[in-house]
């Protein structure tokens, strides 16, 4: 199953994602070619920002079965930053909808790590 925690403090967001889907074998995983795909989409979109000089990128690790993401937007930057965010929420929660089994989003309230 793959864990995620999607969290927004202030001009900070920051998404982790954990293990691995078990919908189909390694390598053909729709599910977690699906997750991976959203996660990346998001690192790319936080690199574009961060050149653009809109915020700074404060973890960057995409790992088979692991992804620690955060960034921190510019003062009146939010909303970039934020849009993008929360369209990969938007996908991620749909996985989570139609693969319950294989993905699990975990409420803020029962996250433990660090903060944004």
């Amino acid at each position: 199953m793959i864990r995620i925690e999607l969290r927004k403090a202030g001009s900070g967001y920051a998404c982790r994602a954990a293990g691995h889907a078990g919908y189909g074998p390694a390598g053909s995983d729709i599910v977690c070619a699906a997750v991976s795909a959203l996660l990346w989409t998001l690192l790319m979109g936080w690199e574009r920002l961060e050149k653009e000089k809109r915020g700074a990128i404060a973890a960057r690790v995409m790992n088979p079965g692991q992804a620690d993401l955060r960034f921190y937007a510019r003062d009146g930057e939010e909303r970039g930053a934020g849009d993008l965010f929360h369209a990969v929420e938007d996908g991620l929660m749909l996985i989570h909808q139609e693969y319950p089994g294989c993905v699990v989003i975990v409420p803020e309230n029962e996250q433990k790590g660090e903060t944004v």
